[in-house]
């Protein structure tokens, strides 16, 4: 069974390195940093498709505004990818500035995956904080004014250079009294006060399913090899208000070697709407189960499936096999059954 992507995501982020530079030595390190890690979707599966990640840097652990943002398209392999941030957005001299900074990660269009990374030190930014060995500029320039050359000679001013401190000298009178300091913080806050009397009840909010609908049925079908079955004992119509439908199938299934069932709207598979399609494997988009060995096996599956157009719709139920003949709700006094509820957009 090949997973399907859905917005519930994990990531599992490997340590990050951060290169920190300044104006002196932005010719011998480079600006940008390297951001691996391992996306896993909500079945707990490495992702292995080609998603859209937006690279965030902040100067917070939480909430803010992004002090840089790039967006890259990144191949997951098995789950795990490796992205070069810096390479569209420029990381300039003012995203870094010696004080923690925190990165999100935002995988397509769901939201910032939390909590946000702290970027830690790369040897890059660690020598740059200070000189380890000897130096090998060309020349030496000070507030715009060279005072070494190429050939080390001198070119500063000639009258030599300071001296040593001199001891300190005698302590001078008393001065007058300074103005007063400014005012000391707050006293700590003073017992809580009575409860006062309760407000009156609001008004009742909404609900959260704006529509719903079921239907059962118990006459036996088939279906040959290679070939969608579509239900019409199982139909309802609904008007949708353009709020996402979560559709629960209970079929039962028998014969050829592995099968599938899967929800469709219009004549159009559910998932399309919310573009659920896997590339990979369009034939079973809602995964396959054996069906063989002479037993009637229970196809449940409860999923929700977004983007649905307000207005009417059909909803029906189809099904499929690989081989052989699929036997559909034909076990004796047993239903098969479809249930969905709209969620308020």
């Amino acid at each position: 069974m090949r997973p399907t992507l859905t917005h519930a995501l994990i990531l599992s982020a490997l340590p990050v390195a951060v290169a920190c530079w300044t104006a002196s030595d932005a010719a011998a390190v480079p600006k940008a940093l390297t951001q691996q890690g391992r996306l896993f979707d909500n079945n707990g599966q490495p992702v292995k498709v080609t998603m859209t990640l937006k690279f965030a840097i902040y100067s917070q652990a939480s909430g803010g505004t992004a002090l840089w943002n790039e967006t890259q398209s990144v191949t997951f392999d098995d789950g795990f990818f490796s992205a070069r941030l810096g390479e569209t957005t420029p990381l300039t001299d003012a995203v870094f500035d010696g004080s923690t900074r925190y990165l999100g990660v935002t995988v397509g269009t769901d939201p910032e995956m939390t909590p946000r990374q702290a970027l830690v030190s790369v040897p890059y930014a660690l020598v740059a904080n200070n000189v380890t060995g000897d130096i090998t500029p060309s020349s030496v320039t000070v507030n715009g004014t060279k005072v070494i050359d190429a050939s080390g000679a001198w070119l500063g001013p000639t009258a030599g250079l300071q001296g040593p401190t001199g001891p300190t000298g005698p302590t001078g009178p008393t001065g007058p009294i300074g103005l007063a300091g400014p005012t000391g913080p707050t006293g700590p806050t003073g017992p809580q006060g009575p409860a006062g009397p309760t407000g009156a009840t609001g008004a009742q909010g909404p609900s959260g399913i704006v529509n719903s609908g079921q239907v059962s049925w118990a006459n036996g079908l088939t279906t040959p090899a290679g070939s969608w079955m579509n239900i019409t004992a199982s139909s309802i119509n609904f008007t949708s208000t353009g709020g996402p439908l979560m559709i629960t199938l209970n079929i039962f299934l028998n014969g050829g070697s592995h099968a599938t069932c899967r929800p469709v709207i219009d004549g159009v598979w559910a998932g399309t709407y919310g573009s659920l399609v896997n590339p990979g494997d369009p034939f079973w988009q809602e995964g396959l189960m054996y069906t063989g060995g002479g037993q009637w096996h229970p196809w449940t599956k409860t999923r929700m499936y977004p983007g649905i157009p307000a207005g009417p719709h059909l909803l029906q139920v189809q099904c499929a096999t690989d081989s052989g003949t699929l036997g559909i709700c034909n076990a004796g006094s047993v239903a098969c059954s479809v249930h969905f509820v709209e969620i308020k957009p």
